[in-house]
């Protein structure tokens, strides 16, 4: 636009050039590119504008299982809390109310009660009971686990060059070298203690100790005693 060029005469009014870059400028979003484009051939919107949101159906609760009555019995006799929110939930929404009120009765998000539904409908009874939480699979299986304890047990060889104790970086290349898999000394001291294996350090021997004058120390005591 050659802003030196001049102004038509409605634009001499300050409030009817404000209003006129009012209308052009401020639109309602789905009207800006609802038409599509200037120079495309189709809309860019994939679906109509109808101007009403879309409207999603609950799903269907079974009543095969119990009735609401049924639910708030056991509800009432329910330890874990959690479970009890979710029976009395689940009841409020077969007693016809929606879903907002039915969560909002019993003290829980809308989405929890959405899952419970589901779970329900799957499991019955058992689904609105919290699950155990996970826990990472082992790395090595029981066999492998048997063949380590035997390893530990059986104790290093010196005259093999061994060294003269198990360490866990030892046991790490142990399990490489025996299995492929490779471990790190944190996760081998976590998976001994599973095993019940612990550190043993063996009491210093003199090496030139007397068998026979520490066995006569044991029985009389110190002969300058």
């Amino acid at each position: 636009m050659d802003i030196t060029a001049p102004l038509p005469p409605a634009a001499d009014d300050p409030d009817a050039l404000a209003a006129a870059a009012r209308a052009v400028l401020y639109r309602r979003a789905y009207v800006l590119t609802r038409s599509g484009f200037s120079l495309a051939r189709v809309c860019d919107s994939l679906l109509p504008f109808t101007g009403e949101e879309p409207v999603t159906r609950a799903v269907e609760i079974r009543t095969d299982i119990a009735t609401a009555a049924d639910l708030r019995r056991q509800a009432k006799r329910e330890l874990r809390r959690r479970t009890a929110l979710r029976l009395l939930a689940v009841a409020n929404a077969l007693d016809g109310m929606s879903r907002a009120e039915a969560a909002r009765a019993a003290g829980i998000e809308r989405q929890a009660l959405c899952d419970a539904v589901k779970r329900f409908n799957a499991e019955g009874l058992a689904g609105l009971v919290d699950r155990p939480p996970g826990r990472r699979p082992e790395r090595l299986s029981e066999g492998e686990q048997a063949v380590l304890v035997h390893h530990v047990l059986r104790g290093p060889d010196p005259d093999q060059g061994e060294p003269a104790s198990w360490t866990l970086p030892d046991l790490c290349r142990f399990i490489e070298a025996r299995f492929g898999m490779t471990m790190l000394p944190q996760s081998m001291s976590r998976l001994v203690r599973r095993l019940g294996l612990s550190k043993q350090k063996t009491r210093p021997v003199q090496p030139q100790r007397d068998a026979k004058a520490a066995a006569a120390f044991v029985k009389r005591g110190s002969a300058r005693l």
